[in-house]
C-alpha cells in the first residue's frame, strides 16, 4: 500500500495517479491532494482500475504504432523497388536504339509522370521530420514531479528514473540537430578534370580520357549544427570513388591526387571495391575496410561538423562506413571516375 508524503496530508492512502498532460504536481494522488493540488481537473484523476483499463487502451495505440511503422518499412521498401527501374538513359544516339528498347524508355518516363500527378510516391520528408522533433519536445514536458519516498527499493526507482530525464533532455535539446539538411548540389563546370565531361545541367559526370580523374561539386558544404547529405547514383563503374575533398589540395594536384603515398592529399572517400582514403589519417588510406557498391547503388553521404565524422550509407544495402575529418578546411562534395564511368546527382 503507498501512502502520501506531502506534509500535512497525514501519510494517506494512494487512491490512484493524475494523467493531466501539463499537471505540475506528483502523479499520484491522495483525498487531500484532490482538494489542494488537483481541484481544478478532477476528471483527470483515475483509480487504479481506472488507470488499469487505461493501460489497455493505451497499449492497442502502442500496438497500432509498431505495426504502422513496420508498414513504413514495407512501404520504402516498395517504392525503392518500383522507381528504381524508372532510371532512363540520355538518347545520345537515336540511331543505334531499337523500337523495343525506346518504347521501354518511354513508358518509364509516363510512369514517372504518373507517380508526379497523384502525387503518391512523393513524400515531404521535412514535414515528417517536423512532426517527430514536435512529438519529442512534448514528451520533454511530461516531466513527472517524484516526492521523497520512505521505501528504499521506491528511492532506487525513483532515483532511476531522475536519472533517465537526466539523459533524455539533452538529446531532445539537439532532436533538431540530428535532422539532417538535404543538400542541392552540382558538378562544377569549373573545378574538375578537363576530360571529365558533364550532362544534365551538371548532374551527370562522365570520363572521356583514361586514367582516374576528380570531379568536384558545388557549393561549399556548410558548417551547419545539423548533418548535411547529398546522393550520388552508381550509373556504370567498377572503381569509382564517392567523398568530399579540400579543394585547394585537388586543384594544385591537378585533379589526380595520389591517394596511396600518404595524408594530406586532400580528399576522404570510399571506392567502390571497399578501399578507404582519408586526408586526415593516412592509416588507413587503401585499406578495404569500407562498403562496396555497384552500378545502379545510390550511395548517401553525410557530413556532421558537430561530430566531425563523414557517414557513407549505400541505400540498397542499408550499410553503412565513418570516418574523422579535419574541420579546419572547408569541404566540398566530389567523385573521382576513371575511364568510361559515370556518376549522378541525385538531389532530393
Amino acid at each position: 500500500m503507498l501512502f502520501c508524503q506531502i506534509e500535512n496530508h497525514d501519510d494517506s492512502q494512494i487512491l490512484g495517479c493524475c494523467i493531466k498532460q501539463d499537471c505540475k504536481h506528483p502523479r499520484p494522488y491522495c483525498q487531500y491532494c484532490m482538494t489542494s493540488l488537483h481541484f481544478d481537473h478532477f476528471q483527470q484523476l483515475k483509480s487504479f482500475k481506472q488507470l488499469n483499463e487505461l493501460i489497455l487502451q493505451k497499449m492497442k495505440s502502442y500496438d497500432y504504432l509498431m505495426n504502422m511503422i513496420q508498414q513504413i518499412k514495407i512501404s520504402i521498401n516498395t517504392i525503392y523497388e518500383i522507381v528504381n527501374p524508372l532510371y532512363v538513359h540520355p538518347l545520345d544516339n537515336v540511331q543505334s536504339l531499337s523500337h523495343s528498347y525506346l518504347n521501354d524508355q518511354i513508358i518509364k518516363l509516363m510512369k514517372i509522370e504518373v507517380a508526379e500527378a497523384t502525387g503518391g510516391l512523393i513524400v515531404n520528408i521535412k514535414e515528417l521530420n517536423n512532426r517527430i522533433y514536435n512529438l519529442c519536445c512534448k514528451f520533454q514536458n511530461l516531466k513527472s514531479f517524484p516526492i521523497k519516498q520512505t521505501n528504499f527499493s521506491e528511492q532506487i526507482y525513483q532515483r532511476r528514473q531522475q536519472d533517465s530525464y537526466v539523459s533524455i533532455e539533452p538529446q531532445l535539446e539537439k532532436q533538431n540537430q540530428e535532422i539532417s539538411q538535404n543538400l542541392p548540389i552540382h558538378f562544377s563546370s569549373d573545378y574538375k578534370d578537363r576530360y571529365i565531361e558533364l550532362e544534365n545541367s551538371s548532374k551527370k559526370a562522365i570520363n572521356l580520357n583514361f586514367g582516374w580523374k576528380v570531379a568536384i561539386c558545388e557549393p561549399k558544404i556548410p558548417n551547419n549544427n545539423c548533418p548535411i547529405t547529398f546522393q550520388f547514383k552508381i550509373i556504370n563503374a567498377n572503381a569509382c570513388d564517392i567523398g568530399v575533398c579540400h579543394r585547394n589540395k585537388i586543384i594544385q594536384a591537378n585533379y589526380q591526387p595520389e591517394l596511396v603515398k600518404a595524408s594530406g592529399h586532400g580528399i576522404y572517400c570510399i571506392n567502390q571495391q571497399g578501399y578507404v582514403y582519408s586526408n586526415l589519417n593516412q592509416n588507413i588510406n587503401n585499406q578495404k575496410q569500407s562498403i562496396s557498391f555497384k552500378n545502379n547503388d545510390i550511395i548517401s553521404v553525410e557530413v556532421n561538423y558537430q561530430k566531425q565524422r563523414i557517414l557513407w550509407t549505400n541505400q540498397t544495402l542499408q550499410n553503412q562506413y565513418s570516418m574523422k575529418f579535419d574541420i579546419t578546411e572547408d569541404l566540398y562534395p566530389c567523385v573521382g571516375i576513371s575511364y568510361g564511368e559515370i556518376i549522378t546527382i541525385l538531389n532530393t
